[in-house]
């Protein structure tokens, strides 16, 4: 059962009242099989579920249920004292996508999904911010609402003067002169053709599950057994859904990447999208840290092939744990693996595996997913100085730090011999420092770590153990670098400026960024900044944006939408935060008190589109928030120029350097500028 009540509307769309839309064949069965899914399989309430279909589903009826079945319940609720727990909401929408015609929006159209009886007259599309103003009702009530749209993002079709029947679901532009909007209305922003309700300062409560790009088709096939047209998109959503345990319900990270990996596998040219609160629980409410978890690709040749390779610091001789796909890791399982990997041969951004230690004739079934458990012995361990005296209390630590879930990340460093880090005892209190002496997170009580007063147990230390794994993972990826001679690396020119928006006409203009004499870039606390990546490389490249937070935390500033990641051709630019938008300006921002703190930017370069989400983790609590950044841009070069370029290539293989390559630019957010 979800962990909170769920209010669903659900709308599915075959036939189109308009003769020049044409039909489609499986959207009623993807709302109807939604509908018996939410409530066979999640408990929802009969009542608290309405589905559309056909020409119930006009544009007035649309509203009319939005209105009715999911802002009048919360109101409800809200006017009742709001007891229990805060009702989740899921729109879903099952049928054609298109555009229309927009002075406000920079391409020229607005994205649209479109009604039963759209097209006809004074009936229109239902606009991409229109779907945004009903969403921005229900903020006043839930911070938990899922939008599911499988449809196109942009008007896809071809105009016909005779009725039709298609497999896209996207159909022609209404060119027609649409309605004005009424005022200035703010609502969610919009990208790609949905909503982008992540954007919302301070609000995290929205998640966007699409089945398409904007420059890409939602498909229909014949799926299942016995097969049935259903959507590429809920077909393997459903799938999912039916595979999680509804006790444990995955992250909507964890759905999206089990649901992206089938669509792609059927069809490379359809990449789902996801955007928004990705760490909330399915139709829940709580936001859970999860363990970083990796996808199994393909089993070919007798490798076993996971989506972590090169640039995520996998090396050979890992080992890795494979289960099922829909168990949730949010802490590592209790039930043994379905199989244990050895990392054999490890590319940019793949990596194959042999099977070891476990019964080859279990099937590693499609889309399992997969923990690193030990790295293999080309990365170095972690120097870690125990600064403890002698006795029980020492003991307990030695013994907890040789367990299997830590001892290979570290190395016990000798009396006198340099670490990283270390473990001080200081009075009645543990602390986690840095090699400097520096406290790291917050410091340990030994009177709350052992309550009984008994002597210490190597179990009483996991709390710690927990952290230093946090810190441990942050270092990882700190430490992640290129080859010196990387074709790709040595092809990335990076400018990084401050962002002066005129008051008047809201023209945009960049002036540099100062740097340190440590050669930090500094970044003024609330001072909007952009970022301008150029590929100079012979070949299309695909680049992932991270930052390391001081409290521990990795985020991922680009690309914000999961699988929005567009390829930059050669000699073309990415730029990111070059708006007059706040909403979407990148912004650094420090909590009170705090003046300064040194940070990280890594720009992860592939010539394949490669997913880094497993190297993504929050900070620690309970720490003061890190510096945030709102959004994620052309600037000054702080890249290396651009090269010649040797093009080296083995037989038909071409060097890892030519496939991945890695900038790193260290960042300082000030509160104050001086002089």
């Amino acid at each position: 059962m979800p962990q909170r009540p769920f209010y669903a509307l659900l709308i599915g769309i075959n036939q189109y009242q308009c003769e020049t839309v044409p039909d489609l064949r499986g959207c009623v069965h993807d709302a109807t099989t939604m509908h018996n899914l939410l409530q066979t399989h999640f408990g929802g309430a009969a009542e608290n579920m309405t589905t559309l279909i056909d020409a119930a589903a006009t544009h007035q009826a649309i509203r009319a249920a939005f209105q009715l079945r999911l802002l009048a319940p919360l109101q409800a609720w809200a006017a009742n004292g709001r007891l229990g727990e805060q009702p989740a909401i899921l729109f879903y929408f099952s049928g054609h996508g298109s555009r229309a015609p927009s002075i406000s929006k920079p391409s020229g159209f607005d994205e649209t999904l479109v009604p039963h009886d759209s097209r006809t007259a004074e009936v229109y599309d239902i606009k991409d911010w229109e779907l945004g103003e009903w969403l921005a009702e229900l903020t006043p009530y839930t911070d938990n609402v899922t939008v599911i749209l499988d449809c196109c993002h942009s008007g896809s079709g071809t105009r016909s003067d005779k009725k039709t029947v298609t497999d896209i679901r996207g159909c022609h532009d209404d060119l027609r002169p649409q309605p004005a909007r009424a005022g200035k209305i703010v609502v969610a922003p919009v990208m790609r053709g949905a909503i982008d309700l992540s954007k919302q300062r301070g609000h995290l409560g929205y998640v966007l599950l699409a089945a398409c790009r904007n420059d890409e088709k939602a498909r229909e096939d014949n799926l299942g057994d016995p097969p049935q047209r259903q959507g590429l998109l809920t077909y393997w959503l459903q799938h999912t859904l039916r595979a999680m345990e509804p006790q444990q319900p995955l992250r909507y990270r964890e759905l999206y990447d089990q649901v992206h990996h089938r669509v792609q596998s059927a069809h490379r040219d359809q990449t789902p999208q996801c955007e928004g609160d990705r760490d909330r629980l399915f139709l829940g409410g709580v936001r859970a840290g999860g363990s970083r978890w990796l996808s199994v690709l393909e089993v070919s040749d007798g490798l076993v092939w996971v989506d972590s390779g090169q640039a995520h610091g996998l090396t050979p001789g890992s080992i890795v744990h494979v289960y099922a796909a829909g168990i949730s890791l949010e802490n590592r399982p209790a039930q043994p693996p379905l199989a244990i990997l050895e990392v054999e041969t490890v590319e940019a951004a793949r990596s194959g595996c042999r099977r070891i230690g476990t019964d080859q004739a279990v099937g590693i079934p499609p889309g399992a997913q997969a923990l690193v458990h030990t790295y293999g012995p080309a990365r170095t361990r972690t120097k870690l100085a125990l600064m403890v005296a002698e006795g029980w209390f020492l003991k307990a630590l030695r013994e907890r730090l040789l367990r299997a879930d830590i001892r290979p990340q570290i190395e016990l460093t000798l009396p006198g011999e340099q670490a990283a880090l270390q473990l001080t005892l200081v009075g009645e209190y543990l602390q986690l420092q840095d090699g400097s002496g520096e406290q790291i997170y917050q410091r340990y009580d030994l009177r709350a770590l052992n309550p009984y007063r008994r002597p210490f147990q190597a179990d009483d230390l996991t709390p710690v153990v927990r952290d230093l794994q946090h810190r441990l993972h942050q270092r990882h990826v700190q430490l992640l670098a290129s080859e010196a001679d990387s074709e790709v690396a040595l092809a990335i020119a990076v400018q990084l400026d401050r962002l002066l928006v005129d008051a008047h006409d809201q023209s945009l203009q960049t002036a540099p960024l100062a740097s340190d004499a440590a050669g930090n870039v500094v970044i003024p606390v609330d001072q909007p900044f952009v970022l301008h990546i150029t590929n100079h490389y012979t070949k299309p490249l695909f680049f992932t944006l991270l930052e390391l937070g001081y409290a521990g935390d990795i985020n991922r500033l680009y690309p914000q939408i999961a699988g929005a990641n567009d390829a930059v051709a050669s000699q073309k630019s990415l730029i990111v935060g070059q708006t007059a938008d706040r909403d979407q300006q990148f912004r650094m921002q420090l909590p009170a008190g705090m003046q300064t703190v040194e940070e990280t930017f890594k720009i992860i370069a592939t010539t394949e589109e490669a997913n880094f989400e497993h190297l993504l983790q929050g900070k620690m609590p309970p720490q003061p928030q890190p510096a945030s950044i709102t959004r994620g841009g052309q600037t000054r070069d702080l890249g290396p120029s651009p090269t010649d370029h040797k093009g080296y290539t083995f037989g038909n293989d071409v060097l890892p350097s030519d496939r991945w390559g890695i900038i790193t630019i260290p960042i300082k957010i000030v509160r104050t500028i001086s002089g």
